[in-house]
């Protein structure tokens, strides 16, 4: 028999992706088999989608950006959207490297967003100095023909916050790309250094299930026991590596 609350333990926590693999590994010190869920981190998948779009919002916010940058295609230009996304999308590293040869430093953050006829648009974070609009509109309508650019100043925080969080919920809606943003070299703030492993495990090794699958599919695993950074600890295990 399984334990009812580590079995729910197991649905709340391995249930989650439902493309999920399954990362699998020996403790020595535990003396079981130790299985966690590893999420396919698509944005098409509805529990991940969640958590990419939660971590770039906090990212962007710590990034503090300080413009609000839109920039459109002209569709008269271009045989169909993709078309469209797929020449203008290579003109935006081009427009930025343009302006930093007269205004330096200019880090930006980009998310595509389509119109109701379909036709590609893109939504900039961008932190730098004096930017003027006159400037990026020039420089883009000579990479692209578009003549309609936006360009705003950040006063608050909160600005930025609701700016990227409108335009990532769109994002899983465009069809013919998964190309949903991008970003400069130097946008981001370096992501700490991880701190070596605090577990011995060893073998660890991918297994194409979903963890629950792994799971309910041996028989001889009658308890679970949850562990750090969303390890399940597997026991009484008639055959510990799986």
């Amino acid at each position: 028999m399984y334990l009812a609350d580590s079995w729910d333990f197991v649905r709340n926590n391995l249930n989650t992706c439902p493309n999920a693999m399954s990362l699998q590994a020996f403790s020595p010190s535990l003396n079981a088999t130790v299985i966690r869920a590893l999420p396919c981190n698509q944005w098409s998948c509805r529990w991940c989608i969640r958590i990419k779009k939660g971590r770039i919002i906090r990212k962007v916010t710590d990034a503090r950006p300080n413009r609000l940058l839109t920039l459109t295609v002209d569709p008269k230009l271009y045989s169909d959207p993709r078309d469209a996304f797929d020449q203008t999308r290579r003109q935006l590293p081009r427009l930025f490297t343009t302006l930093r040869k007269t205004y330096d430093s200019i880090e930006y953050f980009r998310v595509v967003e389509v119109t109701r006829a379909g036709w590609p648009h893109y939504h900039c974070c961008v932190r730098s100095g004096y930017l003027p609009h006159f400037q990026v509109k020039a420089a883009w309508e000579q990479l692209t023909g578009a003549t309609i650019v936006d360009l705003r100043q950040i006063k608050r925080t909160s600005q930025a916050i609701t700016y990227v969080t409108k335009y990532l919920h769109k994002l899983s809606n465009i069809p013919w790309t998964a190309r949903h943003m991008s970003y400069s070299r130097k946008f981001f703030h370096k992501d700490p250094e991880k701190p070596p492993a605090d577990h011995d495990y060893k073998n660890i090794h991918v297994v194409k299930a979903h963890p629950v699958n792994c799971i309910t599919l041996d028989r001889h695993v009658t308890h679970f026991e949850p562990l750090k950074n969303g390890w399940v600890k597997l026991t009484d295990t008639y055959d510990r590596g799986f």
